[in-house]
């Protein structure tokens, strides 16, 4: 399949020298301080902010932590926003800021910019994978990043593809806590998970159908032997889902949607002609999601060519060529 050109303006990762300081304890947004001083004039109180240099949008507090809980006190819970403001004050209140050099050193870090796959091979085998997802999503934006990434999102890709290639290697290099741990960041983290990098444009398509199409070696030296098992039935759970809604990423170009369906159609289809019929079915799962308009003619070749399925398993095909598994 031809690459598609991109129109978009290519991306970076985020520098991690932003949510440095818009995790630490005392910043704050000018937007809210400028709204929240108004409020405040009534009851004599008000924030003392000073220009924080690399994140001109936010201001570094300067009120002790007594003149915090007397704004504190005074605010209303009656919105989202003011429930989130009032979390933010509590965690000024209760949390010392860290020095970027303490930031740096319980973060696990990686600089696609300056990265080879050893080093990503480590940044992924690293015990703070597991952290990512021990926070609520409430605590998220309060605290440091566990994982950050920097750099060229279709390094990334690559590195994804290069992993699920060699993955008949990955049970000898990792527990199978520590792999699921793995695969649950690649194939789900939000910012830096395949299917967050499958569906944004301004990434060349070439190197995202590259990553797609070694999703069959995930499968055929992998998860053909899952101890998992849950990455096997629900990957395309996740990532064709979209194509069940009918519902996009604000940068995914409309005229990428059946190119990318038939990469990923082809895929499918060639998982589902792996002897082994937990992969089958896993297909089978994926297609049901997909609505690719050869489904049925896929599926229906499929239950021709194996007289061995049983009553559940043709209701299963059948359901899965209407799209209606869940």
């Amino acid at each position: 399949m031809l690459a598609i050109a991109n129109m978009l303006v290519p991306f970076k990762f985020e520098n991690r020298l932003n949510n440095y300081w818009s995790t630490r304890p005392d910043t704050l947004n000018l937007t809210y301080i400028d709204d929240l001083n108004i409020f405040l004039t009534a009851y004599q109180l008000s924030f003392n902010v000073v220009p924080c240099d690399d994140l001109p949008d936010f201001g570094l507090l300067q009120c002790s932590k007594a003149e915090a809980q007397a704004i504190h006190d005074v605010l209303h819970s009656s919105s989202i926003i003011d429930h989130f403001i009032k979390r933010l004050i509590r965690h000024y209140i209760n949390t010392t800021p860290l020095t970027l050099a303490e930031y740096q050193s319980q973060q696990n870090y990686l600089d696609l910019d300056k990265a080879e796959y050893h080093d990503f091979v480590d940044f992924i085998s690293h015990a703070n994978i597991q952290l990512e997802f021990n926070d609520s999503p409430e605590d998220k934006p309060l605290f440091p990043a566990r994982n950050w990434i920097e750099g060229d999102p279709e390094r990334l890709l690559s590195f994804y593809q290069q992993y699920f290639e060699q993955s008949d290697r990955l049970l000898e290099q990792h527990s199978t806590q520590q792999l699921d741990n793995i695969l649950h960041f690649i194939l789900g983290h939000y910012h830096y998970g395949i299917k967050a990098l499958t569906y944004d444009s301004r990434i060349n398509f070439a190197s995202r159908q590259a990553a797609i199409n070694a999703i069959y070696d995930l499968y055929a030296k992998l998860l053909i032997d899952d101890p998992i098992e849950y990455h096997r039935h629900m990957l395309w759970d996740d990532l064709a889902f979209s194509y069940t809604t009918d519902s996009f990423t604000y940068y995914f170009k409309e005229e990428e949607q059946r190119p990318l369906q038939d990469v990923m159609f082809e895929t499918l289809t060639k998982i589902l002609q792996i002897d082994n019929r937990d992969c089958q079915f896993a297909a089978l799962h994926g297609l049901n999601h997909l609505r690719h308009p050869e489904t049925e003619a896929l599926i229906r070749q499929y239950m021709a060519s194996h007289d061995d399925l049983t009553e559940d398993d043709i209701e299963f095909a059948e359901a899965c060529i209407s799209g209606t598994v869940m």
